[in-house]
């Protein structure tokens, strides 16, 4: 390797590598300033599952782990966020400065996706130059880098997109399909998510390089096609089947979850935009308040757009082979447009919020035909050339702003989903670069002057990284200070509660004050930044039987993705085993067991363990009939003649959502309201004070209005801008009597679980009379293996979603339960013979049949 070569390839790494260390300083983002990127998904998930990565360092790998929400495996949420090697850099930092890691995991990929892309456009063109990394450096800062680096888990795709294109070509030129087959398995295996589309994406591109390969009639017969593709279809079945070891788990899990519901309307084939969405290919077009909905961001660099418009003007350029690119990129970009080929891109379920996530594809193609049109530019015809193309981007540019508005006009009747978001501030900017790319390119070509390329570099390096950062620089940055103080405080704090290996759960809120988030943070994932215990989630892999479960019993859910327990129930203390809950407030009625840094840690006494028995397991839970579903769970628990829940009178008032309460018994009032769309709901008044809550409420929930006397009355208000509809109300009164007297009754029979990991528990129970029901406060899931005096036995699903077993004999038993999941073994068998078969196959099978024919033709 000369000297040269090795500057080039490291300079493909370093030009990203310095723009965005010089973006982050411009942003005085740490550790180059005080402001830290915890907002959005890498605030509220990445943040604190790098901190669950960690562990499995520290304390070993456990399958399951009642961090993750009320208690889940963590096969699904590994495969989907933490299997990326750069997440080994963590390993260096302190969690309290986890968001300085993952601003280096971000620089770090997209300055490897530089690399990835020289190689290829180096080893694909054969001509390497400085020029080169030009090219790979806007691959690096395109669109989707742009507004999904804070998703960074997606990032590893990119990287080896440009891998498994060049494993492409290279096996339809009858060489070998190893590396093809090594970065498609690398892709799925480190998000099996992109790694589908990355699969689409190898038969769409393989079916335009066979087109280009194969001009013949008779290329096209099914004897010859199978012939072809035999090789293609086998090194990707082997590649995709060798990763079972991730995905077969990631698809057991997945499958539990609410992404597996069928939305009719995603799979309308209806246009999602028009024209609108070619002023995604300037400058600064894409901005942090629009990263939910969005036009696709095809943006590549203005120079890498020209070049791609100029490769269809190239006479040098074959016109079949010109042909075929069109449609390879139409076939693409209808997949941005159409909802129906939208949604199978995005494995047939429609994304809720970031869109278009297929759209690096279309950013690599465009810079690779870019990069040829570079080199085939003649010199003869350059301006030529080159102004047609300019015309013609211009012209797009133009229109896109004119479209925007005919499209918002028009979306009501024809379209899916108003995504028209597009930002024109940059546009007169755009053209201009387009304009000045032109002047330049002529002269060097006409002048043959090769250092107006280092000219071309800076403005392009510039673009790039100008681009980026306006992206950025609406972001609400959080303090790195004032999040590592917190963190102190709040992991001394937790710790102090959760010394002991007995299992119970924590209902822990922020203080949003000091937190260093400057978005409202809703401690969805604390549970893993702090590891302990919750009763709170946000992720992907949230299974649906709990949440529904949850929901039926009046934790608050914002959307399929979280869930999170606001208003304190001592139902749900009772049921979920929450010994403690952290405020930021002090709670009116109730003393502090300990005051911390501007929290407030309060004892549940309802909290009696992690296991209660059973007078009646037929409990069904019922939609919209919260208190109802509480109510027969504490009659399963101990049957009572008086219900626990008493109802209080309720009256409407004479002004719109306002009524009045009457209550029938002393105790806590608990009010749900399933008919009111909260969304619409600027306050909730009781006795004219406001009801504060820990999170802002935009869905229902069971809500605590406070201890009130029997035949008190109390004055409800919902101040918005509707009137609201109070019909199927459920608001009554907890009998603290009886619910006390319940506390008392299973307190001696309550037991608790321990143990060192979350997927091995142990306890002692005591049963009071044979074949009794126990119900064990953990989300039901066939994996867990229950023994009582080591014979094990069946576990069964109660109130929902909860995990139960029968105990055969009164009196004492141990109990043992082991979480002993079949998908990871499977896969991991599938996965190792699959690639035991490969490896015997290269370094075994092929040498002797190589031997074999060397000997023949000796002969």
């Amino acid at each position: 390797m000369t000297i040269q070569k090795f500057l080039r390839g490291l300079g493909s790494f370093l030009v990203p590598f310095v723009i965005m260390l010089l973006i982050w300083h411009s942003l005085a983002i740490a550790p180059f300033g005080d402001n830290n990127l915890l907002v959005s998904d890498i605030g509220t998930q990445y943040l604190e599952f790098m901190s669950l990565f960690k562990r499995f360092f520290d304390e070993g790998v456990s399958l399951y782990s009642f961090s993750n929400g009320i208690g889940g495996s963590i096969e699904a949420l590994s495969g989907y966020y933490l299997i990326s090697p750069y997440n080994l850099i963590c390993l260096f930092f302190q969690d309290k400065n986890l968001p300085i890691a993952l601003i280096w995991i971000i620089t770090a990929k997209i300055a490897t996706m530089g690399s990835t892309m020289y190689y290829y456009l180096a080893r694909h063109f054969g001509k390497p130059s400085f020029t080169t990394i030009i090219f790979s450096t806007s691959y690096s800062l395109c669109g989707f880098v742009v507004a999904y680096s804070l998703n960074f888990m997606w990032l590893d795709a990119l990287i080896l997109l440009p891998l498994v294109t060049f494993g492409l070509e290279k096996l339809w030129r009858k060489e070998t399909g190893s590396l093809y087959g090594l970065s498609l398995f690398a892709t799925i295996v480190t998000n099996y998510y992109l790694g589908y589309m990355v699969c689409l994406y190898a038969v769409i591109y393989s079916v335009y390089l066979y087109w280009l390969g194969h001009p013949e009639k008779g290329a096209w017969k099914l004897k010859t096609l199978w012939h072809e593709w035999q090789k293609f279809f086998v090194v990707s079945f082997l590649a995709g089947i060798a990763t079972s070891f991730i995905l077969l788990p990631s698809l057991v899990g997945m499958l539990r979850t609410a992404k597996t519901n069928f939305n009719p309307l995603s799979f309308a084939p209806t246009p999602r935009f028009a024209l609108s969405a070619f002023g995604e290919l300037g400058i600064g077009t894409y901005e942090f308040e629009d990263r939910l909905q969005h036009l696709p961001t095809m943006y590549s660099g203005i120079l890498m757009v020209l070049l791609f418009i100029t490769y269809f003007f190239c006479k040098q350029i074959d016109k079949r082979e010109k042909r075929g690119t069109f449609f390879l990129m139409l076939s693409l970009f209808l997949s941005f447009i159409v909802q129906l080929i939208n949604t199978v891109w995005h494995m047939f379920q429609s994304p809720a919020g970031f869109p278009y996530r297929n759209v690096f594809i279309f950013s690599l193609l465009m810079i690779r035909f870019g990069y040829a049109a570079w080199l085939k530019l003649d010199k003869e015809q350059v301006t030529q050339t080159l102004v047609k193309a300019a015309a013609v981007f211009t012209i797009l540019l133009l229109l896109a702003p004119v479209s925007v508005n005919f499209e918002r006009s028009m979306s009501e009747r024809w379209f899916i989903k108003n995504e028209l978001i597009g930002n024109t501030a940059y546009l007169w900017y755009s053209l201009l670069l387009i304009w000045l790319y032109v002047c330049l390119l002529i002269v060097m070509k006409r002048k043959n002057y090769h250092w107006l390329i280092g000219i071309i570099a800076c403005v392009t390096f510039f673009e790039l990284g100008f681009n980026y950062q306006q992206s950025l620089k609406a972001v609400p940055f959080g303090s790195q200070s004032k999040f590592a103080d917190f963190y102190d405080n709040q992991s001394e704090l937790i710790e102090g509660l959760n010394s002991s290996p007995t299992l119970w759960r924590i209902n822990e809120k922020t203080d949003q004050k000091n937190d260093g988030f400057s978005i409202a943070y809703n401690s969805y994932n604390d549970s893993f930044l702090y590891n302990f215990a919750d009763i709170s989630s946000y992720t992907s892999t949230l299974e649906k039987d709990v949440l529904d479960t949850l929901v039926n019993l009046g934790i608050y859910s914002r959307n399929v993705r979280r869930f999170t327990y606001v208003d304190e129930n001592p139902v749900l203390n009772l049921l979920l085993n929450i010994r403690y809950s952290i405020k930021p407030q002090d709670i009116d009625d109730r003393e502090a067991i300990k005051q911390s840094h501007n929290l407030y840690v309060y004892e549940n006494n309802e909290a009696l363990g992690m296991g209660l028995l059973l007078e009646d397991s037929q409990v069904k839970l019922q939609p919209n009939k919260v208190i109802e579903n509480q109510e027969s769970i504490l009659q399963a628990l101990k049957k009572q003649e008086k219900h626990y829940f008493q109802p209080a009178k309720m009256t409407l008032g004479t002004t719109p959502n306002t009524f009045t309460l009457e209550t029938t018994e002393s105790g806590k009032l608990f009010m749900y309201l399933p008919k009111v769309y909260w969304k619409n709901v600027d306050e909730l008044l009781v006795n004219g004070k406001k009801h504060q809550t820990a999170i802002g409420i935009q869905t229902n929930q069971l809500f605590n209005l406070g201890d009130f006397e029997a035949g008190e009355q109390v004055t409800v208000e919902l101040k918005g801008k509707k009137d609201f509809n109070f019909k199927q109300a459920e608001i009554a009164t907890l009998d603290e009597t009886n619910f006390d007297q319940l506390l008392n009754d299973k307190y001696q029979f309550a037991f608790d679980l321990k143990g060192q990991r979350d997927d091995q528990l142990r306890g002692t129970l005591n049963a009071e009379e044979d074949n009794q029901t126990v119900y064990l406060s953990i989300p039901y899931d066939d994996a867990w293996k229950v023994y009582i005096d080591n014979q094990q036995v069946e576990t069964n699903k109660v109130f929902g979603s909860f995990l139960s077993v029968n105990v055969p004999k009164k009196g004492s038993h141990q109990i043992r339960l082991v979480y002993r999941p079949t998908a990871p073994v499977v896969g991991g068998i599938v996965s190792i013979v699959v690639m035991i078969g490969v490896i015997g196959y290269y370094i075994v099978y092929k040498p002797l049949i190589r031997r074999k024919e060397a000997e023949q033709s000796t002969d």
